[in-house]
Parts: structure tokens; sequence; C-alpha cells
């Protein structure tokens, strides 16, 4: 056999071996980091669901309660859940859960006397250049954000504003749980009635807590 045969031969055995090596696998350990492990199993029923003009409204009201299955006991007591809604009927398929908002009773309290507020703003008359004003802010603490010594910036996850102009009374509802990325639905409650409805969709989910 001729030399350039050999060498040949011996590219050809070489090429072998390189196809024939085992993959290198990396691996860190990080079995010694503490994790949270969490297994939570949530009830949750929908408020409001026969109220005559529910299938109008563009958010969804739900009482809910949670779980701890690992403890085997309810790890947080129950509470109201916001949720925005497509509008085309009050149900577990048209809420948005996803960008729902999580209130205590005692939250949810205080933006049922925001809609009460709301309500007396509405049958105020207003005089040319005159104007009345409410807002209510829910914000989770991990949207404040601390610009400088003299400066808080944050983002509701609700955000109900009401205003009364001589042009006349309105009111809005902004909601959603990711206000940091825009994430929110604008809810325009465009009359007296539909603050009414929302109040009373509240009402209904605060008896349904002092229940449970």
């Amino acid at each position: 056999m001729g030399k350039s045969a050999t060498s040949l031969l011996c590219i050809f055995f070489s090429l072998c071996l390189v196809g024939c090596s085992p993959e290198h696998v990396a691996y860190h350990s990080s079995a010694e980091i503490p994790y949270r492990t969490t297994s939570t199993d949530t009830q949750m029923d929908l408020i409001g669901r026969d109220d005559e003009d529910a299938g109008e409204r563009e958010y969804a009201v739900f009482v809910a309660d949670d779980t701890e299955l690992a403890a085997g006991d309810s790890g947080n007591p129950p509470y109201i859940l916001l949720a925005p809604a497509s509008g085309m009927g009050y149900s577990f398929a048209e809420a948005n859960l996803q960008r729902s908002v999580p209130l205590t009773k005692e939250e949810a309290i205080a933006l049922t006397d925001g809609l009460n507020e709301a309500l007396e703003l509405w049958d105020d008359s207003q005089n040319e250049g005159e104007g009345l004003f409410y807002e209510f802010t829910h914000t989770p603490e991990q949207e404040i954000t601390r610009v400088s010594p003299s400066v808080i910036e944050w983002y509701s996850a609700v955000r109900f504003t009401a205003s009364h102009t001589p042009d006349g009374a309105s009111a809005r509802l902004l909601l959603g749980d990711s206000p940091s990325s825009k994430l929110q639905a604008v809810i325009h409650l465009r009359d007296r009635e539909d603050v009414e409805d929302f109040r009373t969709v509240l009402l209904q989910a605060q008896k349904a807590l002092s229940e449970s």
C-alpha cells in the first residue's frame, strides 16, 4: 500500500474517531438553592350572573377562596376578583382571568364607598367653570417605584375615576394586573345606571364573602 493510500486511511479513521466522540455536557448543580413550592386549589363563584343587565357588563366579579393543598388549609381569606370581560356574555368564558385583580373585603368596601361618592357627584349640577372629580386607585406594591427622593411612580391595577363638569357626568374603570406593560382594559361607565350596577355586584360579592 502506497504512502498516499496510508494517509487517506489515517484521515478516514481520524474522522471516524471525531464523529464518534461523546458530546460534552456541562452541569452546575443548583440542588442546594432553596425553592418555594406551592400547590393551590381555588374555588371561584361568578357573582351577579342572574342580574337582568349582567350580559352588558365589560367586567366580571368573582368571589374566590384559595386552599394550599400542601398545608391542607386556606392560605388567605376569601377575596373578590375583578376581571375584564368581552361584554358578549357574563360568564367564565368571556372573563379575562389573566388580567384579573384581587381585592380584600376591606379594599372592596373602599371601592364601593368611592362608587357612592361618584353617584353623589353625579347628582350635583355644575356651574360654568366648575367641576367635581373623584379617583380610586389600587396598586400592587411591586409596581410602586421611587424615582427620586421626592418622586414616586406607580401603575395601578384598579383605577376608578368619575367627573362632573358643565358638560355632564362620566366615569371610567381601568383594570388589569400588569399595568406596567400597558395591558389594561378601559371600561366606560357611561351613565348613572352603569355605576349603580357596578356597586350592586360589588355589594353582592361582599355579602358572599361574609357568608363564606
